[in-house]
């Protein structure tokens, strides 16, 4: 079976080096699956790293919009009780 690293992160800038250590097993795992993909290491540490930066991103989102809409129920509750009278007309 071949997998492919779906590269949706476009062109983010210049790339850098930079050392990595990892445990001999996890090489060893991505060593088997780079293999089958025909990807370099490099190609699947910045996929995995997008689309873990894109998740941490999406989750403070959401607890922002969370905490927003918590922040302001009073607001709209009130305002919601406000137009109820203009309604009954």
């Amino acid at each position: 079976m071949k997998y492919t690293l779906n590269n949706d992160h476009g062109d983010i800038g210049a790339k850098e080096r930079v050392n990595l250590y990892l445990p001999q097993k996890i090489r060893m795992e991505a060593d088997s699956i780079l293999k089958k993909s025909r990807s370099s290491l490099s190609e699947l540490v910045s996929y995995l790293l997008w689309n873990y930066i894109k998740k941490i991103r999406r989750e403070e989102l959401d607890r922002e919009l969370e905490e927003g809409y918590k922040a302001n129920h009073a607001y709209y509750m009130h305002s919601g009780e406000e137009w109820r009278h203009a309604d009954s007309f």
